[in-house]
């Protein structure tokens, strides 16, 4: 059976909001400040072991002190469940899992929860607040792409 695409204006608000969220975890791995900054609203919030940070200053400088650390990641969300709220807000909750390559230390994977609060700003959706909360870390033993078919 093939694929039925959907034409982007007839997609609902559950696509708009997946999109958003994909939206994030692709910008943070392409180390796109500008992008991961504008998913969220502009007086958001945004917690996690780190601390708690509000509004777009604080937002932004808590994601260039983190991709200063990192060489590379690659995250991944899943099990996303959505509640909508009104027609302007949505509760979000989802797993995230993330590859980290530091600069300095060695590769780990980290899963957590992203539980969100999302608003429509316009005739778009935007992030108003997000917790992070850390479930899983370990360690990993990085491997170069062509070193995995030695024997």
């Amino acid at each position: 059976m093939p694929i039925r695409e959907t034409p982007l204006d007839e997609r609902g608000w559950e696509d708009e909001i997946y999109d958003l969220l994909v939206s994030y975890a692709v910008q943070y791995d392409a180390r796109d400040i500008e992008g991961i900054v504008n998913n969220f609203s502009p007086n958001a919030s945004y917690v996690s072991y780190l601390g708690k940070f509000s509004g777009e200053i604080e937002i932004r400088q808590n994601f260039e002190e983190l991709l200063a650390k990192f060489e590379r990641s690659m995250h991944f969300i899943t099990n996303l469940t959505l509640r909508k709220i009104s027609s302007s807000l949505v509760g979000a909750a989802s797993y995230m899992q993330a590859f980290v390559v530091p600069k300095d230390g060695p590769a780990y994977c980290l899963g957590g929860l992203y539980h969100d609060r999302i608003e429509k700003h316009g005739s778009e959706w935007k992030i108003q607040e997000r917790t992070v909360t850390d479930g899983l870390v370990f360690r990993l033993e990085l491997m170069e792409p062509e070193s995995r078919l030695r024997h």
